[in-house]
Parts: C-alpha cells; structure tokens; sequence
C-alpha cells in the first residue's frame, strides 16, 4: 500500500518488505492456477509436494526478516574475529531454540493445518 501510493500511514511496512516488493515475487499462485498454467503448456504433473507454512512465513517476515540488516552491521562492526565467532555461535543456539521446535511441527504438518502453504514445488514432464 505504502509502496504503490506513498500513503505515509503504511509507511512502517518498508521495514518489512526490505525491498521484496520491488525486486522479488510479487504474487503467488494457489495449486490450481499452477495446474491450468501447466496444463495449458503441454506439460503433466508428475509430483507435486508445497512446503512452508503460513506461520513459518510470518514468523520470516516479521520476525526476522527486519533484523538482519542490524544483525549484519553487526557482525561487521566486531573487528575481533574470535568475539564475532562466540556472538555468531549464540546466535544459532538461540535461533535453534527457537525455530527447530517450528520446523519439526512444519515437517509433522501440524501447523496451519487447512490453509495450503506458501510455496509450490513441481515436477513435470511432457505428455
């Protein structure tokens, strides 16, 4: 919205888009338009599986996604490289803490039951 009209009450999206609407997939397809899209061209769909959930989106988007510029200046700020790798070390330990329960309920397709996921993955041949 900020984007398209300059509408300064959304102007705090910027933070979250970190120029993904500008640079990056502007839309996404639901399995069905992917199938005519497919079907339309001359191809089968041998195997189709989808991954990432809307939480495990969210959670990117909102959540991380904003940080890692900070966190990059960061890392780039410690000149002493042995004190950037213990920072860089806890980091991951608590990243892990905190998204490898995510992922295992991702992967246990426990989270977003009945919504369809985010991202689709295809494998065709020609019929």
């Amino acid at each position: 919205m900020h984007i398209k009209n300059q509408n300064k009450d959304y102007e705090f999206l910027k933070y979250l888009d970190r120029g993904r609407y500008s640079s990056n997939i502007k839309t996404s397809k639901s399995y069905e338009e992917w199938k005519n899209i497919i079907s339309k061209s001359g191809l089968k769909i041998v195997t189709h599986k989808m991954h990432l959930s809307k939480t495990v989106i969210q959670i990117w988007d909102v959540g991380l996604r904003p940080l890692f510029p900070v966190l990059l200046k960061l890392v780039n700020a410690v000149e002493d490289k042995e004190k950037l790798q213990e920072i860089k070390n806890e980091w991951i330990e608590i990243f892990m803490k905190l998204l490898e329960p995510l992922f295992d309920l991702e992967m246990q397709n426990k989270l977003n039951q009945n919504e369809e996921k985010a991202f689709h993955y295809f494998v065709l041949e020609k019929r």
